[in-house]
Formats: C-alpha cells, sequence, structure tokens
C-alpha cells in the first residue's frame, strides 16, 4: 500500500514549530518590566510611577522613586530585576518595609500584583509589556511635570510644600521657601519673539530643577517666568548661600537660538523666607513673593529675604 499523502509529516517540523514559540514567549518575557506605581499616600506622590528595567531605588533621595512621605528614609528600599524574576530590598530602613502587608526580613521576591507597603505609602508592582509602560510614562508625565520645563507640575509641588511645612513644624527644624522671576524676559520676547522666550524658560526651570534637587528641595514654574523653590532643613545663612549660588549659575547661562543673531542671557532675581512657628505653605510663600519685590526694587539679579 502506498503512503497516505495527507499524513502529517512526523517529528522535526513539530519540534521546530515548539521551539519557535518557545523562543517567542522568551523574547516577549524580555521585552516585559515591571513598573511601580503610588496608589496612596501623600498627595504629592500619589500617581508617581517609575519602570524597572533593571534596579530602581526608593525614599525621599531625589534618585529613583522620589517620594515626600515623612516616615520614609532616606534611601528607604530598592526594587531589582533578577535571573529570575523581581526582588524587593529594605536597604535598613527606620520602619521598615511591607510586601503585601508582612514586613520583610532584608529581601523578598516580587510578583505581578503585589503590594509594597513604605511609611504611609503604597505602590503596586506589576509587570508590563512595552506599551504599558509607554504609557504609564506619559499619563506620569502629563499628570505630574510641567510640560515646557520638564519641572514638577505647581499642583505636584504644592502638595509637597504643605507635606514639608507639616514635617518642619512637627520636628521643628528650618525651611525656606524661594520665589523668582527672571528679569529679562520681556526684552527676550521682544527682541527674538516668544519662541526665544519659551527657551529661556525651559532652560532657567531646568537649571533650577537641577540645583534645588542637590539640597533636597523641590521647584516649579508657579506660572509665565516665575519660579517657586522650597528647601527643607537648611538654615537662613545657608539658604541665602544657595540661592545666591543660583542666581550665578542663571546669570552664567548662555542660550543659543537658529534666529537669534548673538547668544541669549538672563537674569533672576530672588526672594527668600523662612518657616515660622505656625505658619502655613501659603503664608510662607506670601513672605517669599514679599522678598522678591525686594529683590526688584534693589535692582534685580540680586537675592533678598
Amino acid at each position: 500500500m502506498g503512503a497516505d499523502k495527507n499524513k502529517p509529516s512526523p517529528g522535526p517540523p513539530d519540534t521546530l514549530r515548539m521551539e519557535a514559540g518557545a523562543i517567542r514567549e522568551r523574547v516577549a518575557e524580555a521585552q516585559r518590566c515591571g513598573a511601580l506605581v503610588v496608589i496612596a499616600g501623600t498627595l504629592a506622590d500619589i500617581g508617581k510611577s517609575a519602570i524597572v528595567e533593571q534596579r530602581v531605588s526608593i525614599g525621599r533621595s531625589v534618585e529613583g522613586l522620589q517620594l515626600h512621605d515623612g516616615n520614609i528614609s532616606w534611601r528607604h528600599a530598592v526594587v531589582e530585576r533578577t535571573a529570575h524574576g523581581y526582588r524587593l530590598c529594605d536597604l535598613g530602613s527606620t520602619n521598615g518595609t511591607l510586601l503585601n502587608a508582612s514586613r520583610i526580613d532584608g529581601e523578598a521576591p516580587l510578583h505581578s500584583g503585589d503590594r509594597i507597603g513604605l511609611g504611609q505609602t503604597v505602590l503596586k508592582f506589576e509587570v508590563v509589556d512595552e506599551t504599558e509602560a509607554s504609557f504609564q510614562r506619559h499619563v506620569d508625565q502629563l499628570v505630574g511635570t510641567d510640560e515646557l520645563t520638564g519641572m514638577p507640575s505647581k499642583p505636584r509641588f504644592d502638595a509637597a510644600l504643605e507635606q514639608a511645612v507639616r514635617q518642619a513644624q512637627t520636628a521643628q527644624t528650618p525651611l525656606s521657601a524661594w520665589m523668582m522671576d527672571l528679569d529679562t524676559l520681556k526684552a527676550i520676547n521682544d527682541a527674538h519673539g516668544h519662541h526665544a522666550g519659551a527657551a529661556t524658560i525651559s532652560r532657567v526651570g531646568a537649571l533650577i530643577d537641577a540645583h534645588v534637587r542637590q539640597w533636597g528641595g523641590a521647584a516649579c514654574r508657579f506660572g509665565g517666568d516665575e519660579f517657586c523653590v522650597f528647601v527643607p532643613g537648611v538654615a537662613l545663612d545657608q539658604t541665602l548661600v544657595h540661592a545666591e549660588s543660583l542666581r550665578r549659575a542663571v546669570a552664567a547661562l548662555e542660550l543659543s537660538l537658529p534666529s537669534a543673531e548673538t547668544t541669549l542671557r538672563t537674569t533672576i532675581s530672588i526672594g527668600v523666607a523662612t518657616l515660622a512657628v505656625g505658619e502655613d505653605g501659603l503664608a510662607l510663600l506670601r513672605r517669599a513673593d514679599q522678598a522678591l519685590y525686594r529683590a526688584k526694587a534693589a535692582g534685580r539679579d540680586c537675592v533678598r529675604s
């Protein structure tokens, strides 16, 4: 009897298809990554997210996922990707780290859907694909970032300031607020157009943000060409030193634009106030704004308290 032409081919093709499927699964898994989202905590942090490609630190430090919860250590915990998945490691924090409501001892494996507790903050961990990761990055940027400068949005800054005020009042530690205003933006707009003015605001904002983060503070664009800053834990004399160093950095900043025949420069006026006993964030900012008016009255491009 002749061979049945409709009979499936033996082993090798099926084996190849299985291997191809396994390869696709491995590639898909390699393209997935961990994601952290703050689902409970201070208003300054809710909605923040971080993608864990290899390692993300969590704490009040500016590195990694920065949180404003006063019950969290400066470097509290870290989430790492390993050859076998993901793990959560406590970094010797003061108040410990919870995984699904149970305190971990050093480290523990992480699985999609787990919840991480640090202080009063809860983060949800999930394993996501690149589309979901891109979506989370986009949402975090829309909700928490000023589009022009990349600085924290004003609502997020306001919430962080009120949290910092509560912590400073409770611990009786210093807290300063700064109000700042560019001195020459109208001249730049008139001479080179509003696109040049926007580029100037963007560059100055990025410079302010980078400096303030080094000092453990936060900054935002208050509106137009005005900026606002708070710096915790630093006494007035050192705060004035920081503000002066920022003023000099802005004055030294050079901005070149194709439409401008010369390099653009600007200066900034800074008003500084320190937190008084029983004062809230709004009152503190109001006094910083009054100090800003004194800086302008003194000839601009200076710092006043």
